[in-house]
């Protein structure tokens, strides 16, 4: 006899203890709690997520054109200044070679 039907008659007793168990553990009140905490952490995470967008929209409404130029011309110049540098010394050195050429 296989260890597979061997099991077989312990299938059926073992499915109805787990559907009671499991119907048991549904109905108590300890799941219906924990069950309702989490309902009401969605409902806290909803809050926070309309608190932060509130913010973000105060912040946004905040930016003139002016700001938005100069916040920029910053990040071009933290980021973007060695591009300024490198494209300058490459492109004199190709346009001197291209001179030399013609």
């Amino acid at each position: 006899m296989s260890v597979e039907e061997a099991l077989v008659p312990l299938r059926e007793p073992f499915m109805e203890r787990m559907k009671t168990t499991l119907r048991d553990m549904v109905e108590s009140d300890r799941f219906k709690d924990v069950l309702k905490q989490g309902l009401d952490s969605h409902k806290v995470g909803h809050d926070i997520v309309s608190k932060i967008e509130t913010v973000i929209d105060k912040r946004l409404n905040e930016l003139t054109p002016q700001l938005v130029k100069e916040m920029v011309q910053k990040i071009i110049k933290d980021h973007l200044g060695w591009l300024v540098v490198w494209g300058g010394i490459f492109g004199g050195v190709f346009g001197a070679v291209f001179s030399l050429i013609k």
